[in-house]
């Protein structure tokens, strides 16, 4: 899906277009009146709006006071989690095309609703009754919304009630070992980069006592046990969902 990816998308915070008058084209020859008939039409056109779920992990800075349980103990954290959503849409072209079809968006677009997953940042604004939304890197929204389900026990997703249109990746069938294998896979390949940063500064050692081991192998049980139990999540996401019968949920090749 061809598309700029922008992290929110706000019609009141775009970005200025120059003010030079452009290159002459054949499009740019035809009547205003017919111009903004065709950016009209085009701005009508429903969006599909990639939601990608990414969990950061980062080496906790030095001077970090951020605290967590380990065994009952309490310490300094060595890592540094969080979630960030991002979206990508395919209509953001028009919005940047030129001065002409940057108004034409503003006036015709309709953002009325808002989707957010846990502590990922900035709601995405959309059209719930035209866009559809499609959630790509499947296991990292079940690990989100396992972790979300947990602690505390919340709704599952906020803004799903706006939702008409739904996409789910066909890796949505993943077995719960596949699924598993995947999201612990990941961190492990994470904290082994984070590792060897460490090491390339002769601030860590093989030896398994140090904090930085203690919290890897804390997280890494934790997280093995969520993700044994958030391929679950697909079920109930989608028993939540089809309870509108007007949703509709297409799987994505």
């Amino acid at each position: 899906m061809a598309s700029i990816s922008l992290s929110s998308l706000s019609l009141t915070n775009v970005p200025v277009l120059p003010t030079s008058e452009p290159e002459m084209t054949l499009f740019s020859s035809f009547p205003p009146e017919v111009r903004n008939m065709i950016w009209t039409e085009a701005a009508l056109i429903p969006a599909e709006i990639e939601i990608r779920i990414v969990r950061v992990i980062k080496k906790a800075k030095p001077d970090s006071t951020k605290q967590i349980k380990i065994n009952g103990d309490l310490v300094v954290a060595e890592f540094d989690y969080h979630y960030r959503a991002y979206q990508i849409r395919n209509d953001t072209g028009l919005l940047l095309a030129c001065r002409e079809s940057h108004v034409i968006f503003c006036e015709h677009k309709n953002l009325p609703d808002a989707f957010c997953l846990w502590r990922t940042g900035k709601a995405i604004r959309f059209d719930g009754n035209r866009d559809k939304i499609f959630i790509s890197n499947i296991s990292q929204f079940y690990l989100n919304q396992c972790r979300q389900r947990l602690r505390p026990p919340t709704s599952f997703i906020y803004g799903l009630e706006f939702i008409r249109k739904l996409v789910l990746n066909k890796r949505g069938h993943q077995t719960k070992e596949e699924l598993k294998q995947e999201i612990v896979a990941g961190y492990k390949a994470r904290i082994n980069e984070i590792a060897a940063e460490e090491r390339a500064k002769g601030r860590l050692t093989s030896d398994l006592n140090e904090p930085f081991w203690s919290e890897y192998f804390f997280e890494l049980g934790r997280l093995t046990r969520e993700a044994a139990i958030a391929s679950r999540f697909l079920k109930k996401f989608r028993n939540q969902a089809m309870s509108k019968a007007e949703i509709e949920i297409m799987d994505k090749e």
